[in-house]
């Protein structure tokens, strides 16, 4: 029954190395993933605002609480 363990302690290894690459490169995509969303939803509200029919007062607001949000990088 041995050689049983010693393959089943072989699959964990195999396992576990492969499940931290996958965790890994999850990681990277996600962070990539991350910045190409907050930019996508930057340039949505700029083009709502650009073609909203709203006053230069609520523009210039709505543009600094942008920039703030950005800046905190929780534009949502």
């Amino acid at each position: 029954m041995i050689g049983g363990w010693n393959l089943c302690l072989n699959c964990a290894c195999k396992f576990s190395y492969f499940l931290l690459q996958e965790m890994t490169r999850m990681d990277a995509n996600c962070e990539e993933y991350g910045s190409l969303q907050m930019t996508y939803q930057v340039v949505q509200r700029l083009i709502c605002l650009k073609y909203s029919n709203q006053g230069d007062d609520y523009i210039r607001e709505a543009l600094q609480n942008l920039k703030e949000s950005y800046a905190a990088g929780r534009v949502t």
